[in-house]
This record gives C-alpha cells, sequence and structure tokens, in this order.
C-alpha cells in the first residue's frame, strides 16, 4: 500500500475567506511561502481542476513536507472550515491524516482523509474546525497532512486552499414530540452480547451473555472440544482450563455459566443439531494432507491439516470421513449435557436454549461432516428431534430457533440456493422460516406442546462495508441509514438483496398469521466496527428499535472491546451515569419533523421519561423536544461523541413542556426527565 507523507503549514489573515492557492494563477496569495523540503512543483499541469490551469504536485520521500509558512499565526476560532481539492494521481492508496498545528507541533486531533483521496479525481475536502479537536483559543501556526511511513510512492495533487471564515447558515432544528398512547414493553433482554468476560459483564451491565457461533456447533461438552470447521482447518482443538482431568465439570462451558450467573445476566447456550462432535481432546484433522492429499493452505502450527481446497484454489476435497474428527450422537447427547449444567451450576439456573448456530451454512463452513445443503425437512425433523425431547425432559426451558444467518435463510433452503427453488415450492411456496413458524404452530394445535418458544434469526449488513471499520462520508451515511432494515418497508436495502426486507415486522406477520405470540430474539447482529463512532451510533439505534418493535432478547456478535464508543453505546442505556442509572420503562412514540438528520427513542417509566437521540450528521444540530405532560422541570444530559467519551454533558430546561438542545456531531444524547 502507497503511504503519503506530507506536511502542509500555513497562517491565515482574519477576515474574508482566506484563499492560500488556486489553481487558476498557480501563485501562493496572501503573503505565504514555500518553505518545503519535498518535490513540489506549484505549477504541475499533470492532473487540474476543470476551470484552473495548474495544481500543486507533491512527491515526498522519508517524511519530507510540503510546508506553506505565513507570520500571522491564528485561533482556531477565527474559521470554520479547512477547505480544498485532492487528487491521488495514478493510486487511491495514500493513507493521509490532516493536522492543525500550534508551535509547529500537533495539536487536537487528526482528521483522516484517506477514503476521500481517489486516482484520477478530484475530491474537494471541507473539514469542520470543530472535528480538529482543538481549543478555540489554541493559536495555529499551521496544518499539516501527515501519515506514519518511511517512503512514499507516487505522487498527489493539491488545489483550491481555503481557510473558510463565513460561518454556515443555522441549521433548522429538528423536533421531536413525544406520544405517551402507544406503548410497547421493553425487554430487560436486548441488551446482551456473546462471549463477555467478567470485566466486560461488569462494567456494563450486560443482561444476557451467549454461548455461540459456528465454533460451538460442534461443541463435545464431555471432554471440552470443538471443531472449528472452516475457520480453523476443520480441527478438533480442546479448550484450554486448569484442570481437564475433573471434566466434564469445570469446563469452559461450565466456568461461562458461572461468570455471567455471578454478574446477574442471563446465559443462554447453543446445543449442537447437526449429529457431530469431537472424540476426545486430541487434536484431528477433518481433511489430513496424509490422507487426502495437497491443499490449498495448512494450519501453520498442525501442517497436516488443510483446508480441504486443492491447491488450484477452487476445488473442495469430497468424500472425506467425519469418523476422522468425529462421533455421531443425537438428543440423548444434548440431555446428557443439560442434565450435567444442573450438577455443575444449580438445577434451573440455565434455561435458555438455541437449536445450533445458522444451519444454512453447514454445507459450507461445516462441510467436513456436512457437506449437503439443508433443505426444509431437514431443518423441521432436527427441530422435531431435538427440541421434543428437550421439552420432555426440560418443560420449563425456553428453546430458541431456527438462528438462520440472513436474507437467503430466512427465505429460501439452502437446497435452493438462495432463490424460489424447487424445495421452497414443494412446502407452499412459503419463505423457509414463515414455513418453519407454520410448522411450529402446527405442531402445537396437534400435540399442545410450543417445540421453539422463542424465533431467533441472525442479522447482518448485507453490503460488506458497513460492518467494517470504513467511515469516509458515503460509507458512514449508509451504515446509518441500513438500520433501517429492521424496520421500514419503504427501505429497499442497498445491497444485492435489492427488495425491503423489514425484518422485524415481516417476522412478526409470519408469527401472527401462523404461531401468535411467539416473540422474537436476535441472537447475532453487528452494524460497525467498534472504534468508530458510526458504528457505535448505529448500535444505538438497533438498542433503540429492539425496545420499539418488542424484541425479546439481543445479544450483539462480539462483546465491544473495552473503552470503545459502542461500548458506551450500551451504557448509555444500562449505566449512563456510572453509577448503575438505566433506561426503564414502556417504549413509546416519538413523531420527528426530520428523521434522515437524527433519529428519537423515548421511553416512559411511571411519568419519568428517557429520551435518546442520536445525529446522525457529522455537523452539530439544535433540537427541540416536545413533552406531553411534562410543563417545566430541568432535563440532566448524558452523551457521546467522536471526541467526548460518555458522561454528563449538561442540563436542559422544560419551559411549557418543551426543552431545547445542542447536538454534537455524530453524537448520541440520552435526556433524563424527571416525572412532573
Amino acid at each position: 500500500m502507497k503511504l503519503f507523507i506530507c506536511l502542509l503549514v500555513f497562517a491565515v489573515v482574519l477576515g474574508d475567506n482566506l484563499v492560500v492557492y488556486d489553481g487558476t494563477s498557480g501563485q501562493l496569495q496572501n503573503g505565504f511561502d514555500n518553505w518545503s523540503w519535498a518535490t513540489v512543483n506549484l505549477q504541475s499541469q499533470q492532473y487540474v481542476p476543470t476551470g484552473d490551469k495548474y495544481s500543486i504536485s507533491v512527491v515526498c520521500q522519508q517524511y519530507q513536507a510540503f510546508y506553506l509558512h505565513a507570520n500571522n499565526p491564528f485561533p482556531v476560532s477565527s474559521f470554520t472550515s479547512l477547505s480544498f481539492k485532492v487528487n491521488g494521481g495514478l493510486s487511491s492508496d495514500n493513507q493521509v491524516e490532516v493536522w492543525l498545528l500550534s508551535g509547529g507541533n500537533e495539536t487536537g486531533k487528526g482528521f483522516d482523509i484517506t477514503n476521500q483521496i481517489q486516482a484520477n479525481t478530484w475530491v474537494t475536502v471541507s473539514i469542520d474546525a470543530s472535528l480538529f479537536d482543538a481549543s478555540p483559543s489554541t493559536v495555529i501556526s499551521g496544518v499539516w497532512w501527515q501519515a506514519s511511513t518511511l517512503a512514499l510512492s507516487g505522487t498527489i495533487y493539491i488545489d483550491d486552499i481555503v481557510f473558510v471564515t463565513t460561518p454556515p447558515p443555522p441549521a433548522t432544528p429538528v423536533s421531536f414530540t413525544l406520544n405517551l398512547s402507544k406503548r410497547t414493553p421493553v425487554s430487560p433482554l436486548i441488551y446482551g452480547v456473546n462471549w463477555a468476560n467478567g470485566t466486560q459483564l461488569a462494567r456494563n451491565k450486560y443482561t444476557v451473555n451467549r454461548w455461540g457461533g459456528e465454533g460451538v456447533t460442534r461443541y463435545a461438552y464431555d471432554v471440552d472440544a470443538a471443531n472449528h470447521a472452516s475457520d480453523w482447518y476443520f480441527e478438533d482443538l480442546p479448550n484450554a482450563i486448569p484442570n481437564p482431568s475433573t471434566l466434564p465439570f469445570n469446563s469452559s462451558c461450565d466456568i461461562f455459566i458461572q461468570t455471567t450467573l455471578s454478574a446477574s445476566a442471563t446465559p443462554i447456550i447453543t446445543t449442537p443439531l447437526i449429529g457431530f462432535t469431537p472424540i476426545d481432546r486430541t487434536v484431528r484433522c477433518g481433511f489430513s494432507v496424509k490422507k487426502y492429499g495437497a491443499q490449498q493452505s495448512t494450519d501453520p502450527y498442525a501442517p497436516d491439516c488443510g483446508n480441504g481446497i486443492k491447491p488450484d484454489g477452487k476445488t473442495p476435497i469430497t468424500g472425506n470421513d467425519p469418523a476422522d474428527t468425529s462421533r455421531i450422537i443425537n438428543s440423548t447427547f444434548v440431555l446428557a449435557w443439560l442434565n450435567h449444567i444442573d450438577q455443575a451450576v444449580g438445577k434451573g439456573k440455565v434455561q435458555y436454549f438455541e437449536l445450533d448456530n445458522e444451519p444454512g451454512l453447514w454445507n459450507t463452513i461445516q462441510r467436513d461432516v456436512h457437506p449437503n445443503p439443508l433443505t426444509y425437512d431437514e431443518l423441521w425433523d432436527r427441530t422435531v428431534a431435538y427440541a421434543g425431547a428437550i421439552k420432555k425432559a426440560y418443560p420449563n426451558s425456553k428453546i430458541f430457533g431456527p438462528v438462520p444467518w440472513g436474507w437467503c435463510e430466512y427465505m429460501y433452503s439452502p437446497a435452493d440456493n438462495c432463490q424460489d427453488g424447487a424445495d421452497r415450492k414443494a412446502h407452499g411456496d412459503l419463505p423457509m422460516l414463515a414455513w418453519y413458524i407454520q410448522q411450529l404452530g402446527l405442531y402445537k394445535q396437534k400435540y399442545g406442546v410450543q417445540l421453539v418458544d422463542v424465533i431467533d434469526v441472525h442479522a447482518y449488513p448485507t453490503t460488506n462495508s458497513i460492518g467494517s471499520a470504513a467511515e469516509d462520508p458515503a460509507t458512514a451515511a449508509l451504515r446509518l441509514r441500513s438500520t433501517r432494515s429492521f424496520w421500514d418497508p419503504t427501505y429497499v436495502d442497498e445491497s444485492w438483496v435489492a427488495q425491503p426486507i423489514d425484518l422485524l415486522p415481516r417476522i412478526q406477520g409470519w408469527i401472527d398469521q401462523y404461531n401468535p405470540g411467539l416473540p422474537i430474539a436476535v441472537s447475532e447482529y453487528s452494524w460497525g466496527d467498534d472504534n468508530i463512532i458510526t458504528g457505535a451510533l448505529a448500535q444505538v439505534m438497533i438498542l433503540g428499535i429492539f425496545g420499539k418493535f418488542n424484541v425479546f432478547l439481543g445479544t450483539r456478535w462480539v462483546t465491544p472491546s473495552l473503552n470503545t464508543r459502542t461500548e458506551e453505546a450500551f451504557r448509555i442505556f444500562t449505566d449512563y451515569d456510572g453509577n448503575g442509572a438505566k433506561v426503564q420503562g414502556d417504549s413509546v412514540v416519538v413523531m420527528s419533523n426530520n428523521t434522515d438528520e437524527a433519529e428519537a427513542y423515548a421511553f416512559d417509566n411511571n411519568g419519568a421519561l428517557f429520551i435518546v437521540i442520536v445525529n446522525k450528521q457529522n455537523s452539530p444540530l439544535p433540537a427541540v423536544v416536545t413533552l406531553p405532560t411534562i410543563k417545566q422541570g430541568t432535563v440532566n444530559l448524558y452523551s457521546f461523541s467522536q471526541s467526548q467519551a460518555l458522561g454528563h454533558s449538561g442540563t436542559a430546561t422544560v419551559a411549557n413542556s418543551q426543552f431545547t438542545l445542542s447536538l454534537a456531531a455524530w453524537s448520541a444524547t440520552l435526556a433524563v426527565v424527571p416525572s412532573s
């Protein structure tokens, strides 16, 4: 990857917008001098924006800099934004951060423009002064563009450098009006995660901790080992525990459950349906090189274990023997495990059990033991066999299923390859999840048993960039906008799905039609990297959506890393003041004049109101909130943003049933309104 290392440093004269360089004359203006120690051409004609004659070409080697200097430093408060045009020339792989300097040293925070530098394309970059996170009184001696590397391959081009000093017109306030007449109870179990440790559970007050994922589809409780399938060379690997001689007691799952219960959280345990599990604690390979021949890739620590792909990189090895790694199991094995859990942690302490994990992917991820794609009938037959046995032995348990991975598995069987094929047509041409719910209802009518108590699905964005760490303006906006796929029948998913997903209302409609009263769980989802602000804001919105649409249980994949904004997205609901205060009450309706710029979620707890507002814009936004029952009072505010950790951020005053507030750029704010 090509990394750009250049510094651009200059000063400004206060007053109107200050042009530092424009491509018409190809000259620096207003007393700026070129002090560069890089290769700089102020009158390059290789890449020039339309209407200009020149641009600045810059080539840097070994921390060289393009450096424009003036003798009149200026305070941050004197400008509102920095604007310039940039072109990547032959490359889009230049990593660049823009920094303010004070006395020649970096101050505040850098602003990453890497994703805005495009090959052969001029892009106008405008950076709001507030995003540099420098004090308004800080005296600025310059600005630089910098990436920390020793060398640069390539040239970038810069034009039309301007400090903008004219304030933008004031933003139109976004308004929110609460309506307390329509209420939805909020399940406390929506604030859950996967694989939290004791520190994370205690710190963030997560309410549910899930033992799940494809890595436990073939977990053997009695030897505390699992096959890691395509995630790691189809290997049986034992879990590291202090004393294996005490197994099946003191297994990693026992420890997980005890840790979860000690934190007053609810464990949910994935039980296997696939019919195979490791033989013992010996490391075994699903695709041995000695047995099945050379392969595309092998485990660097166990070179006999291959990835099951021939050296051409595309042809799967077939006909392998599942007995290489696994013994055959059935519901008796699962019942023995549940009995062990009762003995290990206390009878009835664990009551939530999932029917495996994403069975629609068995023929790819678990293909060493299940190479054939799942059908409607296989899914149902395994549900009857395993859930039926659990319900008979443990009638108070809650069974979650069928745990599909996403859109294709909601609508079709893997045997139909994500299209309306023969398997679907043979089952009333119903979507697979709808047909499954229908069968649950028919089974209940016939036998008086609710085999599956909670319809459990996974939900991930269908555009890969949404789940990544990318935060360029287009990806950031799409990430926040795409949360509408959970609830909005008018939102056409902006991916290969290319139709409304409308997830929660769609599933609720199937439930109402075929098996009324079943709750919904979303046991895996993630909407962006832990360390980006829009990923955190999407998390806040999803928790608000879960409350609004009566989701019974939610567990994010995986637990957010410590000290991230995504961690704070949970804590703004579960422990907003750091002393255990949490959002409580029923979800109530919030009406808004502009949901494109901001979203709000409100909760009424016997007259006390909690209003969570997300500013989806990368600029400050004024807001007005109208309350239906409270005429006056003081509102406490708690918020986080890109530059501000979650904490108390001031107060607002209710007058005539309204209060106003200023929402920071890309921020989440909780308004706590006491009852009158």
